[in-house]
């Protein structure tokens, strides 16, 4: 699709200002220290700042795109170019590479489902390690890296939403 990246941004700012709209016919019980509306606001709003930040960085890609459109069409090809029309099959690394996007979604989903049994700390270790394995497939990987932040990040959120913000998260195994 031509303009893909200019439309899931503006998709991602949409369902942000729906987030953002609704979260304001959520009302809380009085005494509550932040209520229901509280986590739906602040997704919104972060949905909405990233979202826009990305449609703005989408559209001046598009525009160097046509600008460098506009320079190649002026230019004759070089020697060397060798145009990439069918490069065959792609495997192993290059196949998985190809589909993050894809691989994402059952990672995602059995993250989702382990959450309740395992909680929330176990299993955004494992879902984090996995996932920054699946985004770095192509590169040089430092394993001690990912696994220390896969450990650190779940145990800061996991501190700040029951310490700060007064929210339990599923403790599953752990008790």
């Amino acid at each position: 699709m031509k303009h893909s990246g200019i439309i899931a941004a503006g998709l991602i700012c949409l369902f942000g200002a729906y987030l953002l709209a609704s979260s304001f016919s959520l009302f809380s019980e009085a005494g509550a220290a932040l209520g229901p509306a509280f986590m739906p606001r602040m997704l919104g709003i972060i949905l909405l700042v990233l979202g826009a930040a990305n449609l703005v960085e989408e559209i001046g890609q598009e525009r160097s795109r046509r600008r460098g459109e506009a320079v190649a069409a002026d230019q004759p090809a070089a020697e060397g170019d060798i145009a990439e029309t069918s490069a065959g099959p792609l495997k192993g690394r290059e196949w998985i590479a190809a589909h993050v996007d894809v691989l994402s979604i059952p990672l995602l989903l059995a993250y989702a489902y382990s959450m309740k049994p395992v909680g929330f700390l176990l299993s955004s270790m494992v879902y984090l390690f996995l996932h920054m394995l699946l985004l770095t497939v192509n590169k040089k990987r430092n394993y001690l890296l990912l696994a220390v932040l896969a450990i650190i990040v779940p145990c800061i959120i996991y501190f700040c939403f029951v310490k700060l913000f007064y929210l339990m998260l599923p403790v599953g195994i752990l008790g």
